[in-house]
């Protein structure tokens, strides 16, 4: 039991901390393991290096401007770490958990000044409400980012202990492979995450959320539950994209996704920005909206019970297009589609703009009919079929034809399923029949 350490210069042992009660007013070297099991250790403003591990298992460490340097591990089992405007430096890993039940150990960062560098991963694993303790300051960890939910010995676990807000922020950093884990990644987030990994490899295991999205690489694929503030950066992902719900707004930047593009469940908003996927794009129960920017598919795509809006934007798919429910609607835009235009149920709104088909464009659900409908009431409405135009829908089209150019240069098929009516041209609407070759 120490009240007071006085005299500064180097401990050539471990030393054990029970009941310190005032702030240092030396620098001090440990040739050893710090403990420290009661009282408050306030360096004061002064540097202290660990040269083993730094183990709390209660108490509170204060940083209060001050460094502390641990060249080993930091194991934090209880009481609280407050950094305060101070530094803390540590080679190995930082655990915050005490293994089996969780004594509410608690990391405390809120202000600007706060930093902390983990050579290796850091974990957190306690019962305590991260949403007050972590506001401000900068968290950079170099080794993987492991959150699971804190268990308190009662039959309760809490998922929510890491829940930083304000201006707190994350960053990854390290030269290998980092992975990134959420036991219930819904509970837990990310407020600023910057990845500064200059491989960008950084792996994501769970979904995530994030308020703020900053770095350029992630070679990984990526399941995204929520991005709540528009990205800032361009944004390269050497995997599948992964929208599980909430908002993704790539802010008007450019965003290459090497692989697939998989939405349910939410909005993605390009605004502007370019949205480029080489492999299949599959939206599910999602709102797209493009605001005059462009998503370019390199597979196929299929839209299903979703609304997507061009807004004066583009689509471009290179292969086949399967529409089967909701709304497209092109709003001045231009939908270019390098395969068929298979639409088994919904409404495609030329609102307009383009329609581009290199093959077909079927109204049809298989075999059976199709619950599809085609609306052109704008002069501007302007839609071409490379190859052969069917339609087998069973609704009415009264009034929905009533405007703008449908260009076929292959056959014209119209087939009864329930109502007569399901392709009555009206008004202005023409269809063009262009093709070279013999047209049925």
């Amino acid at each position: 039991s120490v009240n007071t350490l006085i005299g500064g210069g180097i401990i050539n042992s471990s030393l054990t901390l029970i009941n310190i009660k005032t702030p240092l007013t030396d620098d001090y070297t440990i040739n050893g393991d710090l403990n420290l099991q009661s009282g408050t250790l306030d360096l004061g403003g002064r540097n202290v290096t660990v040269t083993g591990n730094l183990n709390e298992s209660n108490g509170t460490i204060n940083l209060s401007s001050g460094r502390l340097v641990v060249l080993g591990s930091v194991t934090q089992s209880k009481g609280t770490l407050y950094v305060n405007n101070g530094s803390l430096i540590i080679s190995g890993d930082y655990k915050i958990t005490d293994g089996t039940y969780d004594n509410y150990p608690i990391l405390l960062m809120t202000n600007d000044g706060d930093y902390i560098s983990v050579g290796r991963n850091f974990l957190i694993k306690t019962y305590s409400n991260g949403s007050s303790y972590i506001t401000a300051g900068v968290l950079e960890v170099k080794g993987d980012f492991i959150e699971r939910g804190g268990y308190n010995g009662c039959y309760s676990t809490a998922y929510n202990n890491f829940t930083p807000g304000g201006t707190n922020k994350v960053i990854l950093s390290g030269s290998g492979v980092q992975t990134v884990s959420f036991d219930v990644p819904d509970k837990s987030y990310f407020n600023i995450l910057q990845i500064n990994n200059p491989n960008g490899n950084v792996v994501f295991n769970t979904g995530v959320i994030v308020n703020k999205l900053v770095g350029g690489v992630i070679n990984s694929s990526l399941k995204l539950i929520n991005l709540l503030t528009p990205l800032s950066d361009d944004l390269t992902i050497n995997g599948d994209l992964n929208i599980l719900g909430g908002t993704f707004d790539i802010g008007g930047r450019k965003v290459t996704v090497v692989g697939s593009l998989n939405i349910s469940n939410g909005i993605i908003s390009l605004s502007g920005g370019n949205l480029n996927v080489t492999g299949n794009a599959n939206v599910y129960k999602e709102t797209i909206s493009l605001l005059g920017g462009s998503l370019t598919v390199g597979g196929n795509m299929s839209v299903s019970n979703s609304n997507a809006v061009l807004s004066n934007g583009n689509i471009t798919a290179a292969g086949n297009v399967t529409f089967s429910g909701g709304t497209i609607d092109l709003s001045g835009g231009k939908f270019i589609i390098g395969g068929t235009l298979a639409q088994s149920a919904g409404t495609l709104y030329v609102d307009g703009g383009s329609l581009i088909i290199t093959g077909d464009y079927n109204i049809v659900d298989g075999i059976y009919g199709s619950y599809g409908i085609l609306k052109m009431i704008n002069d501007k409405d302007y839609i071409c079929v490379g190859g052969n135009f069917l339609t087998k829908s069973y609704c009415s089209t009264a009034g929905n034809l009533s405007a703008g150019v449908l260009e076929i240069k292959g056959n014209f098929t119209q087939k009864l399923y329930g109502y007569g009516d399901n392709f009555a041209a009206s008004g202005t609407h023409k269809v063009v029949l262009s093709g070279s070759g013999v047209q049925t």
